[in-house]
């Protein structure tokens, strides 16, 4: 129970550190991330697109 507190409310105090920092918080669903990865870095960089999507 604690450790499914915690992880709520991880994202609420990531959105306040870059709001007080001035930083761009960006949200993207997980199952993006592949076709991000394989987007921007797996053929340039010559990375599985799994690695990429981890990177």
């Amino acid at each position: 129970m604690l450790s499914g507190l915690l992880y709520a409310k991880c994202p609420q105090l990531l959105e306040a550190k870059c709001f007080r920092a001035g930083v761009e918080l960006i949200l993207t669903s997980p199952a993006d991330t592949l076709t991000i990865g394989a987007v921007k870095d797996a053929s340039r960089r010559g990375w599985s697109v799994h690695a990429a999507a981890a990177a």
